[in-house]
Order: structure tokens, then sequence, then C-alpha cells
């Protein structure tokens, strides 16, 4: 009795990869709160080939003025600290980042 094995379609198999990030975008560009209020941006990434994602909870948010509005570091949800700003809160992503300008008022709400 012989046996032979058979390798399927006999060609290579290949995984396909996600186009390479060209950009992010945040978004609002520009926001206004009260202290105690909050409020979301979202950042979306852009892709070589065109298409887009929403990418909100995979960048790093950072606030240049935590004392002012503080910034959750996954999440993109800003909460007023104290009256003050405009405060630039980055958002970053294998290497590229957008920014926001969020100023922050003693009352109010959202805007």
């Amino acid at each position: 009795m012989i046996l032979t094995a058979c390798s399927g379609s006999g060609g290579s198999t290949s995984t396909p990869t996600k186009a390479q990030q060209s950009s992010i975008s945040v978004s609002p560009s520009n926001v206004s709160i009260a202290v105690g209020y909050n409020a979301s941006l979202s950042a979306i990434a852009t892709y070589a080939d065109g298409t887009s994602a929403n990418v909100t909870s995979q960048v790093t948010w950072t606030s240049a003025a935590s004392g002012v509005v503080s910034v959750g570091v996954a999440t993109g949800l800003l909460t007023g600290v104290a009256a003050g700003g405009p405060v630039v809160v980055t958002a970053t992503l294998n290497g590229s980042t957008s920014t926001a300008n969020v100023s922050v008022s003693a009352t109010g709400g959202v805007s």
C-alpha cells in the first residue's frame, strides 16, 4: 500500500494586512465646557488606502493642563476641572497626533 500526502491547493497562502495608518483627526476640534461637566472627543484614523476607522479607544489622550481639563487616557472623555484655557488635548497613535482646544468656564454647560 502506498500513501501520498496532498497539500491542498498547492499554492501559498497569505494573511491580508491592514493598510498603513497615514493620519488621525480629533473631533470636535474646539470644545467649551463648564467646571464639573463632561464632553467626549473622538479620534478617526485614515489609512493609506483611503479607508478610515474610529480609534478613540486606541489612541493615548493627554491634556496640556490637567488642572484645567482632565481627559480619560483611553476614552477621550473630558472633564472640566477649573476655569481656564484654551487647553490643548492631544491624541497620539503610532506616531501620529491630532489636537483639540478645550476651554473651561466657571458656569454653563457644554458647547
